[in-house]
C-alpha cells in the first residue's frame, strides 16, 4: 500500500490546526483565570468590616464640654475620663483616642452650626 502524499499532508494539517485550537482555549482559560478568578486572600486580604462605636450617654457627660472648649488640655482629660470609665464599665473595646474625640466633637459641631444656619434662613 502506497500513501497518498496528499492524504498524510492533509491529516497534519488538521493536527496542527487541532493543536492550535487546544492551545488557543488553554490561552484563554488561563487569561479568563487571572481576570475573573478572585485574588489571592493570603496577598490581598479583605478589609475587616468595620463595626459602629457606640457612644454611651455616661460618655456622652464627659464629651459635651468639650463643645464649648477645645484645648489639649481638655481633650487629654476627656479621653483619660472615657477611658477609665469604660474600663470601669467592662467596655474595654471602646477605647477612645484624640482623633475619634475630635470627629465626635467636629461631627456634634458641624450640626449644631448647621441647624442654627437653618434657623436663620427661615
Amino acid at each position: 500500500m502506497f500513501s497518498n502524499p496528499n492524504n498524510s499532508s492533509n491529516q497534519n494539517n488538521i493536527q496542527q490546526e487541532q493543536s492550535f485550537s487546544s492551545q488557543s482555549n488553554l490561552n484563554t482559560a488561563i487569561y479568563n483565570m487571572q481576570i475573573h478568578d478572585p485574588p489571592n486572600l493570603i496577598d490581598n486580604p479583605r478589609p475587616v468590616k468595620r463595626t459602629k462605636r457606640t457612644t454611651y450617654t455616661e460618655e456622652l457627660t464627659f464629651l459635651e464640654p468639650l463643645i464649648n472648649n477645645i484645648s489639649e488640655v481638655n481633650i487629654n482629660n476627656v479621653i483619660e475620663q472615657l477611658n477609665n470609665w469604660n474600663l470601669e464599665n467592662n467596655h474595654s473595646e471602646n477605647v477612645w483616642d484624640k482623633k475619634r474625640v475630635m470627629k465626635w466633637v467636629n461631627t456634634r459641631t458641624r450640626k449644631d452650626r448647621l441647624a442654627k444656619e437653618k434657623l436663620d434662613i427661615e
